[in-house]
């Protein structure tokens, strides 16, 4: 059997454009450093701990699943609407 290892692509620099937040900004209102940021932003988004990706999406509002596509397809459609929703 072949291993099959899933390709995961991050939206959140897409995301992050669309409602106006910078590296740094995002970085301020989500308590966490800007490497993190830039992290999630890129290919690498696949090291970033759940909790990370959780606290990112409770900001900007969004489900999880938005953050990031899995074999170009992202499961944000399977979570209802304000499924996640900042503390704040």
């Amino acid at each position: 059997m072949e291993n099959f290892k899933p390709v995961i692509k991050s939206n959140l620099m897409q995301l992050m454009k669309e409602r106006g937040y910078s590296i740094r900004l995002l970085a301020a209102c989500t308590r966490l450093s800007v490497q993190t940021i830039q992290r999630a932003r890129s290919s690498h988004i696949s090291e970033c701990r759940l909790k990370t990706l959780q606290t990112i999406a409770n900001v900007l509002n969004l489900p999880v699943g938005a953050l990031f596509e899995v074999n170009g397809q992202s499961d944000a459609h399977l979570l209802p609407s304000g499924a996640i929703r900042s503390r704040r």
